[in-house]
């Protein structure tokens, strides 16, 4: 729930609004519906524990003066970012694409955008301001809009050549 399914191209705004109005998408339910925590451990849906460990960590809680002990929720598995996600790709010479993107990570984005287009890392150039975060939410959660934006430039620079050689 929540995810993007997809993305639609459009030449303006109107255009892509009504675009969208018919997109239809039929979700098949899938059981069991995990939910929690404890449907995850009911079901034995979760990946193998790992555990980092240093020092003794029994001992030190049976030598401690104060022990406390409960249980804390927390709403979502992972941070819930508020930013929205915008990307600028402009084509340039040579199947050469520059990239305004807001990420805490420009050489991992030039690699993902490249190997989307099946061009050399070097012939993409990711821009980006100085933005702010420390929990990694404009890492990664910006690749799939950098490549959409990248793949959307890429046809749009092969549709007008096509249009003009032809």
């Amino acid at each position: 729930m929540g995810q993007v399914i997809g993305f639609l191209v459009a030449h303006d705004r109107l255009v892509a609004e009504r675009a969208a109005k018919l997109v239809r998408v039929d979700v098949e339910e899938m059981a069991p519906s995990i939910l929690s925590i404890e449907d995850a451990i009911d079901h034995k849906s979760f990946y193998k524990e790992r555990v980092i460990q240093s020092g003794d960590a029994d001992g030190v809680f049976l030598s401690a003066a104060h022990v406390l002990e409960g249980e804390m929720r927390v709403g979502g598995q992972e941070h819930f970012y508020m930013e929205t996600q915008s990307c600028l790709v402009i084509p340039k010479e040579e199947d050469e694409m520059e990239v305004h993107l807001s990420t805490q990570a420009p050489s991992s984005m030039q690699r993902e955008v490249a190997l989307c287009l099946g061009i050399p890392a070097n012939r993409v150039e990711v821009k980006t301001r100085r933005c702010g975060g420390a929990f990694g939410g404009k890492s990664r959660r910006c690749a799939h809009v950098a490549m959409s934006c990248a793949i959307a430039a890429s046809e749009y620079v092969r549709i007008i050549s096509r249009h003009f050689k032809g």
